[in-house]
């Protein structure tokens, strides 16, 4: 069973890391601990000067999933573009090295798309952690992005922030290449991933919308997007969880 999930995996999670010494073995344990078996674990380690490579190595012995992939110092664009190509999965999910899942995130996120073919890309709501160190301005993000539930909601307010924290996503790989992948833009690249489709969509002149629902867990999932050239969905889920380091981004 090991040698055919690692083989033909549904699931490649993708975590690039820069000196995280103080939080990738932790990171790494909440994906290895998922109860969801067929998956791989790629993590770029995009030039860090700690003791990260090391850490990640010895974990990687002790767990034929994880892949390690170090590459010289380029930023999280090029890190992350290098780990979905390494990929062997249909499935790519998002991790940060300084964050945690929950145990059932990647086999409802996966589960998630398995029942909706017409989705792109699910995400889910976050929590903030430690508590005590969470800035007045990132709980304002947070409550503002984990109040977009419906369809409208996310479309109404997509323009003001990204509704989606970036490592809580699930996306379809091949959604992923059609729209051009991770580009620097000048701006966050999960957001510009975000509202890369609207930008297809209004040149085509055409739109559907896709609202559905999920089974809620202890915090709630939702997420965009469906899209080709001339259709895209939003779609809201309510399934997993992750918890995101205050200290850094949300996305």
């Amino acid at each position: 069973m090991v040698s055919a999930t690692l083989s033909n995996p549904k699931v490649s999670v993708v975590i690039p890391c820069f000196n995280a010494e103080a939080t990738v073995a932790e990171a790494l344990q909440s994906i290895t601990e998922q109860h969801f078996e067929s998956l791989e674990i790629i993590i770029v380690n995009d030039g860090s000067s700690d003791s990260t490579h090391q850490i990640i190595q010895t974990l990687a012995t002790n767990d034929p999933r994880i892949r390690l992939i170090s590459h010289k110092h380029e930023g999280i664009i090029t890190a992350l573009n290098v780990g979905i190509d390494a990929s062997h999965a249909p499935y790519i999910a998002r991790m940060d090295a300084d964050d945690y899942a929950y145990p059932d995130r990647i086999a409802k996120q996966a589960a998630f798309l398995d029942n909706h073919p017409d989705v792109a890309v699910v995400g889910c709501l976050v929590e903030g952690f430690p508590h005590e160190e969470i800035g007045v301005g990132f709980i304002i993000y947070l409550e503002w992005m984990n109040g977009l539930i419906s369809h409208e909601e996310i479309t109404r307010e997509i323009f003001i922030e990204s509704p989606l924290a970036h490592p809580s996503v699930m996306f379809r790989k091949a959604w992923f290449d059609k729209v051009g992948g991770y580009q620097d833009m000048g701006w966050a690249e999960d957001y510009d991933l975000w509202l890369r489709p609207i930008w297809l969509v209004q040149s085509s002149g055409r739109c559907q919308k896709c609202c559905s629902r999920g089974e809620s867990n202890r915090i709630v999932s939702h997420g965009p997007m469906n899209a080709t050239l001339g259709r895209i969905s939003y779609v809201l889920n309510r399934t997993t969880s992750v918890r995101v380091q205050s200290r850094g981004e949300a996305r």
